[in-house]
C-alpha cells in the first residue's frame, strides 16, 4: 500500500530494525551473562510493539477498503507469500542442519505453520500482522475502530493468561500487540506529534526507567506491567526519529527503516551462518566478537542480497518479500 513517507517514522523503523538483529545476535550467547540478558529483555520489552503499531498507522486504508477481497489477496501477497516461502526453505534447513539449531522443530509439526509456528520462527510477526489485518478487513470500520482498541487493551492486558505456545510463536506474546497494532490505527498526526513531544519524552522516559529499576534493583516484576515498557519504548523511540531527523544519521537511519522489511527478512539466514561459523567452527568464546559481527554483517549482507540479487531475479522478491510482481 502506498503511503505518503514520513522521514522520522523512517527512523524510528531504522532504530527499531537495528535493535531487532542486534536482539537475534545477543540470543544465542548471553547464556547466564546477567549484562546481555538484561539488554535482551530491554529490546524484547518494545521492540516488536513498535513494529506493529506503526505498522498499524500505515494500514488506515484498511478502515475503508471497499474491495475487502482485494484487500486480502493484497495483505496476502506482502505477508503470507513469504511466510510460506520461508517455511519450506527452513524446513529444509530444520532436516539438513537440526544439529546445529538452537531449538527443536519436529517435522510432525509441520502442520501448525498454519498456527503461525514457521520453521524460520521470526516469521511470526508476518502471520500475526496478517490475521490482525484481516480482522480489519472483514470486521472493523472507522466507526467502531475505538471499540475494537477498548476489546484491545483488555486482551494485550491479559495476554500473558494465553498460555499455548509452539517452538516458533506464543499467543500471549502475538496477542500482546493487538493493543499496538489498533492503537496505530487510530493515532492521527496530531497523536503522533504529541508522542513526540518532550512532556512524553520525559514521561516515557520515567516510566521505562523505573520499570527496569522495580525489575532488577527491587525484584518487583508483575506481569500486569508488561505494557508499561512497550508503550514507554514506543514513545521513545518514535522522539528519537523526530529529534535526529536532519542530523548525519538521519539518511542511514531513513534507509534502514524503508528497508526494515527486507533486513526483518533477509537476515535470519546471515544469523544462521555466523552461528555455525563462529561458535560452531571457530568455536570464539567472546560474545561480543558474535554479537558485532553477526549485527553488521546480517544488515550489510540483507541489503547487498535484495540489492544485487532479488533486484535482479523479481520472482524472488515476489516470493521471500512479498514484492508485488510487475506486470
Amino acid at each position: 500500500m502506498a503511503y505518503n513517507r514520513r522521514i522520522d517514522i523512517d527512523i524510528a523503523k531504522g532504530i527499531g530494525i537495528l535493535l531487532v538483529v542486534f536482539g537475534h545476535s545477543i540470543s544465542p550467547v548471553m547464556g547466564s551473562n546477567s549484562l546481555l540478558n538484561a539488554i535482551y529483555t530491554v529490546i524484547y520489552s518494545f521492540h516488536m510493539p513498535l513494529f506493529f503499531f506503526v505498522s498499524g498507522y500505515f494500514s488506515k486504508k484498511l478502515l475503508s477498503c471497499d474491495d475487502k477481497l482485494k484487500s486480502i489477496k493484497d495483505k496476502a501477497q506482502r505477508l503470507l507469500i513469504p511466510y510460506v516461502a520461508w517455511a519450506a526453505i527452513y524446513l529444509v534447513l530444520r532436516v539438513s542442519l537440526g544439529r546445529f539449531a538452537r531449538f527443536e522443530y519436529s517435522l510432525s509439526d509441520i502442520w501448525t505453520i498454519a498456527l503461525g509456528n514457521n520453521p524460520c520462527g521470526q516469521m511470526w510477526f508476518l502471520y500475526v500482522l496478517f490475521v490482525f489485518s484481516l480482522v480489519v478487513i472483514l470486521f472493523i470500520n472507522k466507526r467502531n475502530v475505538k471499540i475494537l482498541f477498548a476489546v484491545a487493551i483488555a486482551v494485550s492486558f491479559f495476554s500473558p493468561l494465553y498460555t499455548p505456545a509452539l517452538s516458533g510463536i506464543s499467543m500471549g506474546f502475538s496477542l500482546l500487540q493487538l493493543v499496538f497494532f489498533v492503537g496505530g490505527l487510530i493515532a492521527d498526526e496530531k497523536t503522533i506529534n504529541l508522542m513526540q513531544s518532550k512532556i512524553s519524552l520525559a514521561l516515557a522516559f520515567i516510566l521505562f526507567v523505573g520499570y527496569f529499576t522495580m525489575k532488577y534493583a527491587f525484584h518487583i516484576d508483575y506481569w500486569t506491567l508488561r505494557l508499561l515498557p512497550a508503550v514507554a519504548g514506543v514513545v521513545i523511540v518514535l522522539n528519537f526519529g523526530r529529534r535526529i531527523e536532519g542530523t548525519r544519521i538521519s539518511k542511514p537511519l531513513s534507509v534502514f527503516g524503508e528497508k526494515s522489511m527486507t533486513l526483518y527478512v533477509l537476515h535470519s539466514p546471515f544469523l544462521l551462518a555466523m552461528r555455525l561459523l563462529i561458535i560452531h567452527i571457530l568455536k570464539l568464546q567472546n560474545p561480543w566478537v558474535y554479537i558485532v559481527s553477526t549485527s553488521i554483517v546480517c544488515v550489510v549482507g540483507s541489503l547487498f542480497v535484495e540489492k544485487f540479487i532479488i533486484k535482479r531475479i523479481k520472482i524472488l522478491g515476489v516470493l521471500l518479500l512479498g514484492n508485488k510482481e510487475r506486470k
